[in-house]
């Protein structure tokens, strides 16, 4: 494959591409580094000091108790709360922003968590008991309260600990002007690996046999997603980097429920376990994406054409689901509307979904198939690994073949 990856890398469009590629990498480093949580390495050693001194029951009122003290000795001190030494950080405000932080905390690890899943178990009792009562009862109905109670009638492991800032450590990496780079750049990759002989001619000579053919198309699809996985990994690796040192993500054994954005969250996965399951989503996407750029080369054989309908097909339903995400997230979305409903199937069949998971993870987010249910990221994951099978697979049939005329 040694040949192939020089190909790759024997154009300056593919040093250009990879170049700009690694200095979006590089300033979503620099804003990770501006937006870093200055007060991180104050809040764990207070949230380590009150975990080892007090009991689970007692953190919550002394953090209260202790939060409210520091409010009123600010409120006296006035502008001087700004430069007198605090305990844990550079300031009596900082102190007291820090015994704020640790109390919601708390609040929600021991309090409104535990309190908000038993709120839907006991819901979901209450639909079963309505359901069972009336004279013709919904099945699915009462399956899916059924579902929703096993789900959620489990124990959280959480501790007082931060997960950190997941959020801010996922705003510029997983946005989604990336994702357009990444398709740019799997697209650009393919299509010039695979019109290269056959603009030039040379396919004649290299194609003469089957068992050449195959061989040549394996290893030129080989080079070709080694390198785009190759980049997606770096990315991935820079965005923990960037966790670690700015946004205070480093235990990656913590449950992702003690993130309040997944406060919902159905599944038992700990943190470390989600950022996997993003970084394989993205991954299966970009290996689509180069099936079908390569599907599209294959058959066009022009380098500008097929590299256009391959950022159509990457970039256009892309917008689609961009714009039907914010239609959903807002206030004034009607649930049981057309627009809605199509979102909810397109996240079910479109592989751009992948490329955002984390609205697969934050609520109960299941379809039935049969009365089992299922979570919608499931039959997403499904078709977009056929249609890259069936990609690679016509392909490969039909790799260096004459153009009919």
């Amino acid at each position: 494959m040694r040949m192939e990856m020089k190909k790759v890398f024997s154009s300056w469009l593919t040093f250009l591409c990879l170049g700009v590629t690694l200095a979006c990498i590089g300033v979503f480093f620099a804003a990770s580094a501006q937006n870093r949580d200055v007060l991180s390495g104050a809040y764990e050693e207070l949230l380590a000091e009150y975990r080892a001194e007090y009991s689970e029951e007692e953190i919550c009122g002394r953090l209260s108790g202790e939060k409210d003290r520091l409010w009123e000795e600010t409120d006296a001190a006035g502008e001087s709360a700004y430069t007198q030494k605090g305990k844990y950080a550079d300031s009596l405000y900082g102190d007291f922003l820090l015994f704020n932080r640790a109390y919601e905390t708390a609040d929600y690890i021991y309090r409104r968590l535990p309190e908000g899943r038993r709120n839907l178990v006991k819901d979901s009792l209450s639909h079963i008991t309505e359901e069972s009562q009336k004279k013709h009862p919904d099945e699915s109905v009462i399956r899916e309260n059924e579902t929703i109670i096993a789900k959620y009638n489990r124990v959280i492991p959480c501790e007082l600990k931060s997960t950190g800032d997941l959020e801010s450590m996922s705003a510029g990496f997983d946005h989604t002007y990336w994702d357009f780079l990444m398709i740019a750049f799997t697209a650009m990759l393919a299509v010039r690996m695979f019109t290269m002989d056959a603009s030039s001619g040379a396919y004649r000579m290299l194609y003469s046999s089957v068992k050449g053919r195959k061989s040549l198309f394996l290893r030129q699809f080989a080079a070709v997603s080694a390198v785009v996985c190759a980049v997606a990994a770096v990315q991935s690796f820079c965005q923990m980097v960037c966790g670690a040192l700015f946004f205070s993500v480093r235990d990656y054994s913590l449950p992702i429920q003690m993130a309040e954005e997944f406060e919902y969250c159905p599944y038992l996965l700990n943190v470390g376990e989600y950022f996997l399951i993003k970084f394989l989503m993205k991954l299966l996407f970009y290996l689509l994406m180069v099936s079908v750029s390569v599907l599209i080369a294959v058959l066009c054989r022009k380098p500008l054409p097929s590299l256009l309908w391959a950022l159509v097909f990457g970039i256009g339903p892309l917008i689609l689901m961009f714009g039907l995400y914010d239609y959903s997230a807002s206030e004034n979305v009607d649930p049981f509307g057309s627009t809605y409903r199509l979102f909810q199937l397109l996240r079910c069949v479109l592989p751009q979904s992948l490329l955002n998971i984390r609205t697969y993870f934050q609520n109960y987010d299941m379809i039935y198939f049969g009365g089992l249910p299922v979570g919608r990221l499931i039959p997403a994951c499904l078709t977009t690994a056929a249609a890259s099978a069936a990609c690679f697979i016509v392909s490969l049939l039909r790799f260096g073949q004459p153009q009919k005329r």
